[in-house]
């Protein structure tokens, strides 16, 4: 997981990063309403928003189940059985 900083310009969304390396891979953009601040946002904002990002990304490691995260994604992938 990768994450960009950038802002919507019409109907595309700019970044002042390089994502030619990119080409071809599935992506999911997420509009953060509350910082609408376009091309003008500060190097400050923008690394605020990477930490955000990265934090976000590492939810798993303060889990504090003793299984590993591929059991647990079993365990979630298997369903639920309801005594009705």
């Amino acid at each position: 997981m990768h994450a960009l900083s950038g802002y919507v310009d019409g109907g595309s969304v700019v970044t002042s990063e390089n994502i030619s390396s990119y080409e071809g891979y599935n992506v999911i953009i997420t509009i953060l309403d509350s910082m609408r601040r376009g091309p003008s946002a500060t190097d400050a904002d923008t690394e605020r928003r990477k930490n955000a990002a990265r934090e976000l990304a590492g939810l798993w490691k303060s889990h504090g189940d003793s299984c590993s995260v591929e059991e647990t994604v079993r365990a979630m992938r298997r369903g639920r059985s309801f005594d009705i």
